[in-house]
């Protein structure tokens, strides 16, 4: 991911979109309130971290940031289910909450976290 590029685009997006817009971006590695600077509607932005493969894992983490509204948040959930997501809403912090639990177990640490 490219924080410049990301920054770049929604604050694109926010010049040529309807001030209805929902916009979200997909990350693991930023939190969601870094972007919204960029955009003249914070409280129409959040994230929506979709894991890989998102065609065939269900599972969806909604992370609003401070300022995302309520309806967002309903918009952002109903969207989910109706694309047959699981969704979990979670806060904007550090791994969100799966990435916190998953990544100390990723195959560069096996070797560390071995029983003997």
């Amino acid at each position: 991911e490219d924080k410049k590029v990301k920054s770049d685009l929604f604050k694109k997006l926010d010049g040529i979109c309807s001030e209805k817009t929902i916009l979200a971006t997909n990350t693991s590695s930023f939190f969601v309130k870094d972007f919204v600077g960029q955009i003249s509607h914070p409280e129409r932005f959040i994230g929506l971290h979709y894991f890989f493969h998102p065609a065939k894992n269900r599972l969806l983490e909604v992370i609003p940031h401070e300022t995302t509204s309520t309806e967002t948040i309903e918009k952002s959930l109903l969207a989910a289910k109706l694309h047959g997501k699981t969704s979990i809403l979670v806060k904007d912090a550090p791994g969100f909450a799966v990435n916190r639990f998953f990544v100390p177990f990723l195959p560069i640490n096996w070797e560390k976290n071995k029983l003997s």
